[in-house]
């Protein structure tokens, strides 16, 4: 359960019972507790408290919404990790409830983080990006990525381009963004729609242009926010282009440009691609 959810229920529990909400402070257990406590914030901010001696533990009373139970020989933990109580009778629990959001906010960075890098790159469809960048890199060594502003993250950049949406989540404070962009990476559902990855048209790819034996080639790999793989090469030879019609079973020439039939390139066509290259008179290239 996350903060949003723990104190809503909190405080929910809050105004439809009258009596106290009686919770018992676990050592250790500090985030649990922060989280009851900082709930009640969401109701007001000032708050009377008692403290009662009650044998062989201390009984900590928010007027009449909620009582802890803590042990005495935790109350000094209590005082430390959780909330400074010790002497008071009144608490404003307003910087409580910021500490408590900021690692909340803080938690969630991290773990869309997480999804951004280690989850997201075990989808399938981002695999086959992965894969097919590396295919395309081996067959036409110093290629040269081309940015397109487009695209969220660069397969050359990856792990800076997911630290700046990452800051730029963070920076908006937009929770619920985040938690969307980990169950869509999660379960590859659609994340056009969420802040900031709807600016974008792709999630993960790239452009590559590449030179061999003095044609150009220009591939792009991309996939976009709904989790479908676009790949096409661009071509400019026209007799490159003729040749690779031999190949017409599984790709399609529409122009100068080079199309998958299935949507996805198998590896090994790239190095068709080099190989009709090599076996192109000198007059052609």
């Amino acid at each position: 359960m996350n903060l949003n959810e723990f104190s809503t229920r909190i405080v929910r529990y809050l105004k439809e019972d009258t009596t106290s909400a009686n919770i018992s402070y676990i050592p250790g257990g500090f985030s649990s507790t922060r989280s009851a406590i900082a709930a009640l914030s969401k109701v007001k901010k000032d708050w009377n408290i008692t403290i009662l001696d009650q044998g062989d533990l201390y009984e900590v009373a928010f007027e009449n919404s909620l009582k802890i139970g803590i042990n005495k020989e935790d109350y000094k933990e209590f005082n430390e990790k959780v909330l400074q109580i010790e002497g008071l009778t009144q608490i404003d629990l307003t910087q409580m409830l910021n500490e408590e959001v900021n690692t909340f906010t803080e938690d969630t960075v991290a773990e869309t983080q997480i999804a951004l890098t280690e989850k997201l790159v075990r989808i399938p469809q981002v695999q086959v990006i992965l894969k097919s960048v590396a295919a395309w890199k081996r067959e036409f060594p110093g290629s040269v990525v081309q940015p397109y502003p487009k695209c969220a993250i660069s397969t050359s950049t990856y792990y800076k381009d997911v630290e700046k949406i990452s800051k730029q989540l963070a920076a908006s404070g937009e929770i619920g963004n985040m938690q969307l962009i980990v169950d869509g990476i999660e379960n590859a559902t659609a994340l056009n729609t969420v802040p900031p990855l709807s600016q974008y048209e792709y999630l993960v790819g790239d452009i590559f242009k590449s030179t061999y034996e003095g044609i150009p080639l220009e591939f792009h790999s991309f996939v976009n926010l709904s989790f479908r793989v676009t790949q096409f090469i661009i071509v400019e030879n026209e007799a490159l282009l003729d040749e690779l019609e031999y190949y017409s079973r599984i790709i399609k020439i529409a122009g100068t440009v080079v199309y998958p039939i299935q949507g996805i390139f198998n590896n090994t066509f790239f190095g068709n691609i080099r190989a009709t290259i090599d076996d192109l008179p000198e007059v052609s290239k």
